[in-house]
């Protein structure tokens, strides 16, 4: 995975600090940062499909009640990191442009936005002696954190937000429900999100789970997803804890 080469960083009365990490492969990732509280080494990366700007206030003042250091991340795609070309050509679903430019590459939205979060966690290991990390993400970027838990990334725990608990398709009225950064050809060849989260060894938390067609679950619909997880988990011998909440 591509690491960190230069960081550029500018600090506000805030409290908050911009950084823009450079990679090796000439990737940028800007970043809002806010260190912990005095004392504190816990960090939280938080990001959107939608773009840094548009996580929820309370979110982020929750973490910060709570004294963890705050990292604010656009991934590509979102955010900052929007092409204004590639969004205007996005009729069909959101993220169409870039999906299909990655697939032709060999690539994926999510692959990229797992090595994205890689760097953001060496970053914050190496430069802002973070202890251990939680990767938080909403719908698509949760399941980019998820991932990067399982691959064996620097992540202590994983919260996935609105996101799906299996990529098998449910409801075909609904299969847009997410954009098209979420898709992994070949995937369930491999296994489903029970595998990924069992191999993350991780405290991994879905909060308002939905089906890959957007439809959310109940504590009632949960219970095969439950069982499908604690089968994989125990299969592998993993050490990994899922929690389900339905706020």
């Amino acid at each position: 995975m591509p690491a960190p080469v230069k960081s550029h960083r500018r600090t506000s009365a805030t409290g908050w600090e911009t950084v823009i990490l450079e990679t090796s492969d000439g990737k940028i990732i800007p970043l809002a940062l806010r260190e912990p509280k005095q004392g504190g080494t816990a960090y939280v990366i938080l990001s959107t499909p939608d773009g840094a700007r548009a996580l929820p206030k309370a979110m982020i003042e929750k973490h910060q009640a709570a004294g963890a250091g705050i990292a604010l991340v656009d991934l590509s795609g979102t955010g900052e990191m929007t092409s204004s070309r590639s969004a205007a050509n996005d009729r069909l679903a959101k993220l169409h442009t870039l999906a299909r430019a990655n697939l032709w590459l060999g690539k994926t939205v999510q692959g990229e936005w797992v090595k994205e979060l890689h760097v953001v966690t060496r970053f914050l290991a190496a430069e802002q002696n973070a202890g251990e990390i939680c990767v938080e993400g909403s719908r698509e970027a949760g399941l980019a954190g998820l991932f990067l838990a399982a691959l064996g990334g620097n992540v202590g725990s994983a919260v996935l937000r609105d996101a799906p608990v299996s990529y098998l398709f449910d409801d075909r009225d609904t299969v847009d429900f997410f954009s098209m950064g979420i898709h992994l050809p070949g995937f369930l060849k491999w296994g489903d999100i029970s595998l990924a989260t069992a191999l993350s060894g991780k405290e991994v938390r879905f909060i308002r789970p939905v089906t890959m067609s957007g439809r959310a679950l109940t504590a009632g619909d949960a219970k095969p997803y439950r069982a499908e997880f604690e089968r994989v988990r125990n299969a592998c011998g993993a050490a990994a804890a899922v929690e389900f909440e339905f706020n």
